[in-house]
């Protein structure tokens, strides 16, 4: 599994395999599935999430910060 947090648009990209993505298609207004040619969820994009989630505590071996270059990543 594999994180990807973009603070600027505070999205969070969580990817549970390689596979090729087949299709990608909206689970809710602020989360987007990605499914392989067998259905199954590879990846999942999750819009808002810093209400919901402390971002900070994510853990770091897991986590990659996408930032764009005047975004600081919180220490």
């Amino acid at each position: 599994m594999k994180l990807q947090y973009y603070p600027d648009g505070d999205i969070l990209y969580v990817e549970f395999s390689n596979a090729l993505i087949e299709e990608t298609r909206d689970i809710t207004e602020q989360a987007h599935g990605e499914f392989d040619n067998q259905d199954r969820l590879v990846a999942v994009t999750l819009s808002g999430v810093s209400p919901y989630i402390d971002v900070e505590a994510l853990p770091a071996p897991l986590v990659e910060w996408r930032e764009s270059e005047d975004v600081e990543r919180p220490v």
